[in-house]
């Protein structure tokens, strides 16, 4: 990873890194929403609302990398807001999005191409359901941020009153020997 110095002042306030920007986000997504491009006015609009969304929607996320080095914590904090607005936009406005297969918010069981068979989880909706985080699976850009912010560091270091456990990898658990 690339080391670029920087001024802590300009880009975390009260700790935390700042928020990103229509102009961050344009910077490293747009070609993948060029509609964007072409109808600037309302394409801020929408990106400024997704943002605020995402924000509110998620708000730990800014604090997942918090003990990593300031750069580090920089960096994969507003990756992973801009992953989280990206896949906000492709599943609210799929029509926007180029090369990017959306299930416009629901996470698919399977699929299958010969004679069309899709099947979608709406099981990842349920209050009982494991993951809470299951519907950022329904493209890539919510996978991509799901998988940042369920293997962030400070995320291990949870043990949920358990001791011996050392940490838990999806359905397994690692635990101390005694």
């Amino acid at each position: 990873m690339a080391r670029y110095s920087f001024n802590e002042e300009t880009i975390f306030i009260d700790g935390v890194p700042a928020e990103i920007t229509v102009e961050d986000w344009r910077r490293h997504h747009l070609q993948s929403f060029p509609v964007f491009a072409e109808d600037r006015e309302n394409g801020d609009e929408i990106i400024r609302e997704a943002i605020e969304s995402v924000y509110a929607m998620f708000p730990g996320v800014s604090s997942l990398w918090a003990d990593q080095d300031k750069q580090i914590y920089y960096e994969k904090t507003r990756l992973c807001y801009r992953l989280l607005v990206c896949w906000f936009i492709a599943d609210l406005y799929p029509d926007y999005s180029r090369g990017i297969l959306s299930t416009s918010g629901l996470p698919l069981i399977k699929k299958k191409i010969g004679p069309i068979d899709i099947i979608y989880d709406k099981d990842s909706f349920k209050a009982t359901n494991k993951d809470l985080l299951a519907p950022l699976l329904s493209n890539p850009f919510g996978a991509k941020a799901h998988l940042m912010i369920k293997n962030a560091a400070s995320r291990l270091k949870y043990r949920n009153g358990d001791e011996n456990l050392m940490r838990r990898v999806g359905d397994l658990y690692v635990y101390k020997r005694s």
